[in-house]
């Protein structure tokens, strides 16, 4: 039988993961896009796609990790 891991661990695990990444004293200040954290998260080898990426942005939000600001 077949198994993976569900979509709820999946976020909880990643979602921990990025936001130890973006809460790093270098990231403080900076100002998100969904495309320059995907690049950055790419470049250290952390490849999601542009749902994931959308997926851990909502999850960033509800859990008031970041906030909209005007670009």
């Amino acid at each position: 039988m077949a198994f993976k891991v569900t979509s709820a661990k999946w976020l909880e695990v990643e979602l921990a993961r990025v936001s130890s990444i973006i809460l790093m004293p270098k990231y403080w200040g900076v100002k998100w896009t969904h495309a320059k954290l995907r690049q950055a998260l790419s470049d250290i080898g952390l490849n999601y796609s542009a749902a994931e990426i959308d997926l851990l942005n909502g999850a960033l939000h509800t859990q008031g990790i970041v906030e909209d600001v005007p670009d």
